[in-house]
Parts: C-alpha cells; structure tokens; sequence
C-alpha cells in the first residue's frame, strides 16, 4: 500500500519508553526480533568490535559471519541453542590479546543512515534529525588457534561474501602457498552471543504525512543510502498500516 493513500494525522509510533538494555531504544524505534538481526547481520556482516583489556579500550573493523549458513557447512555453532558468529583479525593486531584472553566485547553494525532535512516535513517540531539502523551484538570472544580450523573459517567467509556472484571467487583458486602465508598471519575467533539489540530509526514518531514527505526528498537526493532509508520507511508503513485505514 502506498503511503499516499494513508491519511494524515496517523503515526506509527506507540510509545516513547526506552526499550533498550546496552543501547538507547524508543520502544517505537525497536528491533529486536532474533531472526530479523541475524538477518540484518548477514546482510550487513561488516562489524566494528570493542573490548577493553588491561585497561585499554581496543577497536577492531572486520566482518561477523554467522555461522551455520544455509550455504555453508564449514563452520558449525557449537552451542546450536545461543546465536554464534565467527570472524578473524591480523595478528599482528594488538586486539589478539582481548581475542586469546576471551574477554566479552561488543560488535556494532550499521547501515543505511541518512541525513533528514526539516525542509521536507510539513507539520512541528521542523528540526534536523537522522534516519538509520544499527545493530548491537554483546558476546564473548572463543580464539580459534587450531590452522585447520582457521581456514574453515576463511573459506565460510568467502563463500558467504561471494554467494550473490554470477562468477564467485572460490576459495581453491587461491594459490596455496599465498593461502597458507596469509591464514598463518590471522587469528580466527568464535563470537558467542549473550545479547543482541536493534534500532530502526525510520521516521516512526511523525505524521504520516511528514513520512511521505521525507520519502520524497529522501528519493531526490538520488543517493544510494537515503534510497535504501526510504525503502525500508515504505516497507514499515505496508507492514503496520491496514489497507482503508
């Protein structure tokens, strides 16, 4: 259903409580359903890790897999009943301490984000806000020492990054002794879930007629971002807006 054809006056928004454990969440801004951040993650695996070890705060770029993909049968959750993601890092990487010592740490995942001009809205507050979606992962670091191991996960994160590929990058057209140079040099790691939290910030507490607002100048821009935010605005609005209403 098209956002046009909702009357104005309406918001999806259903209360301000904060909902969130280790992040801030307006209830109305919630995303939380287990299967639906796992997808995200899958989707969007390239995480930004903090730990603080021995007293220094450590961050870390690399991607999260999650382990057991449909696509994959390399890597294995070893505790089918708790979410897992696997991920390496260099070892030259002064991060390796926290990995090797199982400290807890946080992934954050973002994306897509855009900037939201008041120009566009039609009713108050007329202020400049973002739009985006970011998800937090809370868990605990398991190394991976075994090579054998180690490149299983290698090859997991290949085939997961290469799977939407007409022509994939396989994992057996790396030259072996490059491949083996290459994984002696990072450490792999399980990351074991103990909480995952999500917010959607999509415009949720406006007027309806301010969401279709923003949805047209979100289109302008032609950027590929705030393209992708007001997509996901139209896809809430068709999930929680009744036809008529």
């Amino acid at each position: 259903m098209s956002v046009s054809k909702v009357a104005a006056g309406k918001i999806l928004a259903s209360s301000l409580e904060d909902v969130g454990k280790n992040m801030f969440v307006p209830q109305h801004f919630d995303f939380s359903k287990e299967s639906e951040l796992i997808e995200y993650i899958k989707e969007n695996p390239f995480a930004q890790f903090f730990s603080s070890f021995e007293e220094q705060l450590q961050i870390t770029a690399t991607p999260l897999i999650y382990a057991n993909l449909p696509s994959d049968s390399l890597v294995k959750n070893s505790e089918p009943q708790t979410p897992e993601f696997f991920g390496h890092v260099a070892k030259r990487n002064p991060h390796c301490a926290a990995v090797l010592a199982g400290v807890p740490a946080v992934a954050l995942l973002q994306g897509p984000d855009a900037y939201i001009s008041p120009r566009w809205y039609v009713e108050e507050p007329k202020i400049p806000t973002w739009s985006y979606v970011a998800v937090q992962v809370q868990g605990q670091f398991i190394p991976i020492e075994d090579h054998e191991e180690t490149l299983k996960v290698l090859e997991a994160t290949i085939i997961h990054m290469e799977r939407n590929e007409k022509d994939p990058w396989r994992y057996e057209d790396t030259d072996p002794k490059l491949l083996d140079q290459y994984s002696k040099g990072v450490l792999a790691f399980r990351f074991r879930v103990t909480g995952m939290q999500g917010i959607k910030r999509l415009g949720q507490s406006r007027d309806l007629e301010d969401m279709r607002k923003v949805m047209q100048g979100l289109t302008s821009t032609e950027d590929a971002n705030a393209l992708k935010i007001a997509s996901m605005m139209q896809a809430n609005i068709d999930r929680v807006i009744v036809p008529g209403s």
